[in-house]
């Protein structure tokens, strides 16, 4: 991205300082999402959050899920599409066809992001194209592992075997590969989490951005 610049700004390009979004840590109550779903303890609750078009590659997703449980994995799962938008009925009839009933959740737009990722260990975000996506900043203060499309802004806020895992693009079998090694290695899923929530409070939250900002003003 410097390079890019600096070819078109020339020594003017070392001035620019980027500062990453920083956001509250999420809240809400995640015993009623529990609830809600009827979540059990020995399940792993995967989320995706955004509207449901082609861009946000959700049928990818759900591809890779059927993939799974046609490759025999076993590990208890759930999966909740948290959005809305015109692929909804695209999405529907997938799940209705690979028969993934009871197992992926499209609960249209919530009010209560913050408790759906709070109650989920994982955040997938397989979209085509992206810029910093806040949800997954979402998913990192929330201790989930990520995994998500190797695209735009994602690989400069996961880092590939640190906080999650970066798959291709449309590329089902390999979110169904990733996604496995993350529900057959609860130990590496918690470690991802875990590095994901320590690196969000340390580079991507609101006081972390302020920081930044009164760096920059302050000429330090």
């Amino acid at each position: 991205f410097r390079q890019h610049l600096r070819q078109k700004l020339g020594r003017a390009a070392e001035r620019i300082v980027a500062i990453p979004n920083g956001i509250p840590t999420p809240v809400g109550d995640t015993d009623a999402v529990r609830r809600e779903f009827s979540l059990q303890s020995d399940e792993t609750v995967i989320v995706a959050t955004g509207n449901l078009t082609e861009r946000k590659g959700h049928i990818h997703l759900l591809r890779a899920i059927a993939k799974l449980r046609a490759d025999g994995c076993t590990a208890p799962l759930r999966v909740i599409i948290a959005g809305e938008g015109p692929e909804r009925a695209a999405l529907e009839a997938f799940i209705a066809s690979s028969g993934l009933d009871g197992l992926v959740h499209l609960p249209g737009v919530r009010g209560d992001i913050g408790a759906l990722v709070g109650a989920s260990q994982i955040l997938a975000m397989p979209s085509l194209w992206e810029g910093m996506p806040l949800s997954i900043l979402e998913g990192m203060h929330c201790a989930n592992a990520i995994v998500a499309s190797n695209v735009g802004g994602i690989p400069g806020t996961v880092r590939d075997g640190v906080d999650g895992l970066l798959t291709p693009p449309a590329d089902a079998p390999a979110l169904a590969a990733a996604l496995r090694q993350l529900l057959e290695d609860p130990s590496r899923r918690q470690r991802m989490g875990q590095a994901a929530q320590e690196r969000a409070q340390r580079e991507f939250s609101i006081s972390g951005m302020m920081d930044r900002y009164e760096a920059l003003y302050a000429g330090r």
